[in-house]
């Protein structure tokens, strides 16, 4: 077998098992089919037990936080991956997302406008914390996803000491000119350069790190939209 593909069509919390709704139900069992043994779905790095698809588009699950992932809330246009083979997922580590090499990013889709929260509290559907190992943030808004590093002009919530050192990279996947706000200004510049902004371009790629001050400095924005970068203002 092999994984499909699919995205959430609705924000679900931390212990919702629905029915919540999905792009496509291809790959899941038979709809009023119920799998034995249980299929498995993962989500943004949480792993899920499906009890029954009980209409095409819609899924319930009898489990969350599987395999000793942690249950999370995930926001609409999150994407995850299912199978019937057991042997097609690799494993996470107890109490974590899927396990994955130091050297790998997390991976985080936002398909809605986030704000960024302080290291270690718990993500929502519409809230993140800043992470304390280096997280690809896939934007998957169909409009234009307003991220927020920190509310405009406040000193709080800052990333901890525990987040120093850490990359945050947000990749654009819808052609929309999404904006990441930090409000005491990238390198430095409070307002004259608190908003990086993409060029709208597909695969747009925007690198952070949190410096140990709490500081976050862009390493790779653009003065020159062309570039496929994002533009600070």
């Amino acid at each position: 077998m092999a994984l499909t593909t699919f995205t959430l069509t609705n924000a679900i919390g931390a212990s919702d098992l629905g029915p919540f709704a999905v792009s496509s139900t291809t790959g899941f069992p038979a709809v009023g089919t119920y799998a034995s043994p249980a299929q498995m779905l993962r989500l943004d790095g949480e792993d899920m037990l499906i009890q029954v698809v009980p209409v095409s588009g819609q899924v319930k699950v009898m489990q969350r936080g599987y395999n000793g992932s942690a249950a999370r809330a995930h926001e609409a246009l999150s994407v995850g991956v299912t199978s019937s083979d057991p042997q097609d997922f690799n494993q996470p580590g107890t109490g974590q997302v899927v396990s994955r090499p130091p050297e790998v990013d997390n991976l985080v889709t936002l398909g809605v406008n986030t704000t960024f929260t302080a290291t270690g509290t718990a993500p929502t559907d519409t809230t993140q914390p800043y992470p304390v190992k280096n997280t690809t943030y896939y934007l998957n808004k169909a409009g234009v996803c307003a991220v927020t590093l920190i509310a405009t002009g406040a000193t709080t919530p800052a990333p901890s000491a525990a987040s120093a050192g850490v990359k945050l990279t947000f990749v654009a996947l819808t052609a929309n000119a999404h904006t990441v706000t930090y409000g005491p200004g990238y390198n430095g510049n409070t307002t004259t350069s608190d908003v990086a902004t993409s060029n709208g371009l597909v695969g747009a790629t925007l690198e952070l790190q949190i410096g140990p001050t709490g500081l976050i400095t862009c390493t790779n924005q653009s003065v020159n939209a062309s570039t496929g970068q994002w533009q600070l203002g």
